[in-house]
This record gives C-alpha cells, structure tokens and sequence, in this order.
C-alpha cells in the first residue's frame, strides 16, 4: 500500500482523522467566572488559569482553534478546555497518546483561516489522513510509552518539590536563619517524601 508515495508495512492502515477521533469544542468560561481550584484551564496558547471543576477527565488531548491554530497540549490530569480550543474524543480504540503525536506531524496551523482570529474549521482536520499501525506494534508502542510517561510524570514531581523547597529555602538562606547543610538535610527530606 502507498500513502504520499511512501510504502506502508503490511497491518498498517490509512484512515481519515473524522474517522478516528471527534474534536470536541470546549466551553467557555471568562477569567472572572473561575473558582478558585487545581483543575488546569486550556486555552490555544495553553493553560490559562485554574478552575474548581474539570470539563474533562484526564488524560486529554487539547488542538488550538482560534487565536494559537494548531497548538497542541497534552494534560494528564483532568482539565478544562475553554472556547477557544478543541479536546480530543476517541472514536476507536487507539492510544490517546498516538493519536497526540500523529497530530504533532499535521500542520494544523496551516489550516487556519486568514482572519483578525486565525481560527481552523474542524472539517479540514478531519478530512486529513493519518496512519495507524497494526494491533501487534500499537501494544508494544503502549509498553514503551507508558514507561516514558511515568517517567516524565515522576520527574515533574520531583521538579515541584524542589521548585517549592527552594522558594520556601532561599529566604533563610540569604536571611542567614538556616545554614546549607540544615538546607540540603531538608531537601533529601522532600524529595523522599517526593
């Protein structure tokens, strides 16, 4: 089988993104209308603030769709997609992950219409094709990304720790109320805990 000139291996297919996935418009929800909470709020250039409630469960898939056409986001945890953005909904058993970095090789951004607010009409994506490997490559694509993820989700624990132990750190050190190695005895601690 051919897809743009290329050869595909054999169990592999080519199907229309429609056909794989719905992208969802999230919701509005204005700046001054948030709860004051832990649940991310994404907008197409991101997250844009928090919120008390999610939209969404985690993990999700965020495409920008007006202002940032094409951006993508990736958020573990549940989330809140606003107005400005897609999310992501399976339509067939596919790692959510793949489909994440399937959509990282499309130009999106391209898409999006010449206007004041860039904006990209979801027909357009839909009508692009994606490749999908056989069952037997998609459960050992799972193994190794799943590992990865854990991995990057432990760093960014890990990360948190030490950004909070500094910032709650650096004014006894400079103020002279703990000395370093009182300092280093407390991050050990923390990343213990981590």
């Amino acid at each position: 089988m051919k897809w743009v000139g290329y050869a595909i291996s054999d169990g592999w297919e080519i199907k229309k993104i429609g056909d794989v996935l719905e992208l969802a418009y999230g919701k509005s929800l204005p700046a001054t209308k948030r709860k004051s909470g832990d649940i991310p709020v994404f907008g197409s250039g991101g997250i844009s603030g928090f919120h008390d409630e999610k939209l969404v469960n985690g993990p999700g898939l965020i495409v920008g769709r007006k202002g940032t056409v094409g951006s993508l986001y990736w958020s573990e945890d549940d989330f809140f997609p606003i107005d400005t953005v897609f999310y992501v909904v399976k339509k067939v058993q596919l790692p959510l992950y793949w489909l994440y970095q399937s959509l990282q090789l499309i130009d999106i951004k391209s898409m999006g219409a010449d206007s004041a607010v860039p904006g990209v009409n979801r027909n357009n994506i839909y009508a692009r094709h994606i490749l999908i490997p056989s069952d037997e490559l998609l459960e050992k694509y799972l193994i190794h990304i799943n590992s990865y993820n854990t991995r990057i989700k432990l760093i960014e624990q890990q990360n948190d720790v030490l950004t909070k132990t500094r910032d709650s750190l650096l004014p006894k050190l400079l103020s002279g109320e703990i000395q370093v190695p009182e300092a280093e005895a407390i991050i050990d601690q923390h990343l213990a805990e981590a």
